[in-house]
């Protein structure tokens, strides 16, 4: 089963591909005509530009800049706005943010000059991707209400009804529901005056989020099931696989797990059909939460299967596409060589034909005949330098997904090590005595925090780096599912200092392992009196400061009840991650353990200091 979904997920990408280059040569052949007006050459340019988007993000920037460069040099502002904007979304897919932040503000200040209303919008909504991306909310929000004000006077309109629907993702997000709900039903009322249909019930769709949040369940079943109809009718598969996800989450919210499963298996079937395998993996994780949940061990391990062959797949996709490449590239310079060969020959030939003298002739032939030897003498030697290029470059690329492969493990190894069976058993049999007990409330708003922390963590494992902000929060929705369960004799502190800020950038998921181990082998045998704390300090201007202390046992004593040879899973897990880390980057991160004592000498906890060489966002 696994080799089937790899091999489907091969041919797949390399058919979406073959599509791309496909439109990408056309293009180029178009440009290759003669006597092409400018206008029509900086217009191909840009078409190129979006045809290499799926496929290469380096020409896309290339031929972007292209198209800038001609519109510029005819002073087409019109033009020079398009190429900007396409510039700046290179920037953006390429995660250079910086570059991409600049671009964008001076498409802002062209269409601000040109004062056109439409064109500063559409620069806007490049920079609210950018802030969103970068989880910059509240210049996000600005910007969404600064778009409204310059439709203010607009007749209502499609385009002016997707501007609320802008402000309700961002309220959305920032977890401001009622401000979000109010910016849909605003965005609804303008798209039906407008009789946009699309709009409107993409925005009922996305309202329907907000009102789950604000615990609205009959509005959001309602407008759920209103939107999921027109989809249906419209052949929008698409957007029905994402209300029925809604439509599932919306069930299990509410503890209904066994009606969410069939919504979450509609989405499915339909992003399996469509190709989308990162859809499909997601489905399958909220099954393998939903069956498990519902105590269906075979389905949830199915389920958890199927999104770990899944989840292999997609790994390999960038491999599959690299070869694809480098297959493509060498056809096309062997092609081209051959041509060239072919009209040297030829040209050739015909000077021959031109001479008159024996002797000319004769040397002629000499010289067709020293030129053959030479030119079967170089391919030979080409080939055989090629083919020894490609065996390296093979060697290399090998290495390289040898190292990936084995960082990607270690990313995985702290991810088990967060959500360790203990954990996730003890919370799950709280969540079931809350419900025995008839205590709904309690046990709905535990399932919540229960199941937001697994998709964070989860989320945590697709990305590199994480913001000091988000790393709290996870943190802090851990320790309280902690407190929870040692019932009242557990306390904890999470101290930013004022010096650092929250949006700068750490490794992901490197904290949290150390935090359980100060519980698990320091607090949980302690039997009043826990405490566990961690700080965030700057060491340097450049160095962020973590230390994580607890008043647990000590290290001696959970030594000595932990079995002969069994070191701590979490421990070694993230130890190898450190490893690699460091491995892969000159600026390394250092870790210290202490054993602290009291005045008598006597054991009185661990202190755990971190350094982390900070890797600083948007400023």
């Amino acid at each position: 089963m696994r080799f089937l979904s790899k091999t489907l997920c091969f041919f797949f990408c390399v058919a979406l591909h073959s599509q791309h280059t496909h439109k990408v040569d056309s293009l180029l052949r178009l440009l290759e005509k003669p006597s092409l007006a400018d206008t029509t050459v900086i217009q191909l340019y840009v078409a190129v530009a979006k045809a290499y988007r799926p496929v290469d993000l380096d020409q896309y920037l290339v031929y972007a800049k292209k198209a800038l460069v001609g519109a510029n040099a005819i002073a087409d502002y019109d033009l020079a706005f398009e190429a900007m904007v396409e510039k700046g979304h290179s920037y953006r897919l390429q995660a250079k943010r910086d570059s991409a932040l600049i671009t964008f503000q001076e498409a802002v200040d062209l269409a601000t000059a040109n004062t056109n209303i439409g064109q500063q919008v559409i620069a806007n909504r490049g920079l609210l991707a950018l802030y969103q991306e970068a989880r910059y909310l509240e210049d996000a929000l600005a910007l969404c209400k600064n778009n409204i004000q310059l439709f203010k006077g607009e007749a209502p309109s499609a385009q002016k009804g997707r501007l609320y629907y802008d402000l309700g993702n961002v309220y959305r997000r920032m977890e401001r529901f009622a401000d979000a709900e109010s910016a849909y039903k605003e965005g609804l009322q303008i798209t039906q005056k407008a009789d946009a249909v699309h709009v409107a019930m993409l925005t009922r769709a996305t309202m329907a989020l907000a009102q789950i949040g604000l615990r609205h369940f009959e509005e959001a079943e309602q407008n759920l099931t209103i939107s999921l109809a027109y989809f249906l009718s419209q052949g929008q598969k698409t957007n029905a696989a994402a209300n029925y996800i809604s439509l599932g989450n919306l069930n299990s919210v509410q503890n209904k797990h066994q009606a969410a499963v069939p919504y979450y298996h509609k989405a499915g079937q339909i992003f399996r059909e469509a190709g989308r395998m990162a859809n499909s993996r997601d489905i399958y994780q909220k099954l393998f939460i939903s069956y498990s949940i519902l105590g269906e061990k075979e389905a949830a391990h199915l389920a958890n299967k199927q999104y770990n062959t899944l989840k292999d797949s997609l790994a390999n996709m960038e491999r599959h596409n690299l070869v694809a490449e480098w297959k493509t590239k060498y056809e096309t310079e062997k092609i081209k060589a051959e041509k060239e060969a072919a009209r040297a020959e030829i040209t050739l030939v015909k000077a021959n034909g031109r001479l008159k003298n024996y002797l000319l002739l004769g040397l002629g032939i000499l010289l067709i005949t020293t030129v053959l030897f030479y030119q079967i003498y170089t391919k030979k030697r080409a080939a055989q330098q090629q083919a020894a290029l490609v065996v390296f470059e093979l060697q290399q690329a090998q290495k390289q997904l040898a190292l990936e492969k084995q960082f990607r493990d270690s990313e995985l190894k702290a991810l088990k090590a967060q959500m360790n069976p203990h954990f996730i058993f003890n919370a799950l049999n709280a969540i079931q005595e809350y419900v025995v007990m008839n205590k709904k409330r309690e046990a709905s708003t535990y399932l919540q925090k229960f199941a937001t922390l697994i998709r964070s963590y989860l989320d945590f494992s697709e990305i590199g780096q994480n913001s000091i902000h988000d790393e709290v929060e996870s943190l802090t929705a851990y320790l309280e599912l902690e407190k929870l369960r040692f019932e009242g004799s557990f306390d904890f502190e999470i101290i930013v200092a004022p010096e650092v800020s929250q949006w700068w950038e750490i490794p992901a998921m490197l904290i949290q392992p150390f935090v359980e181990n100060a519980i698990v082998h320091g607090l949980l045998h302690k039997k009043e009196q826990r405490r566990v704390a961690v700080q965030f300090s700057l060491k340097a201007q450049d160095q962020l400061g973590c230390t994580i202390t607890d008043n647990g046992v000590g290290r001696a004593y959970a030594q000595a009840r932990k079995q002969k040879g069994h070191p701590s899973f979490a421990t070694r897990a993230t130890t190898n991650r450190l490893q690699l880390l460091n491995y892969r980057n000159e600026r390394q991160i250092g870790i210290k353990i202490h054993d602290l004592v009291d005045e008598e000498g006597n054991p009185s906890g661990t202190q755990v200091d971190l350094i982390i060489p900070l890797s600083k966002p948007l400023s």
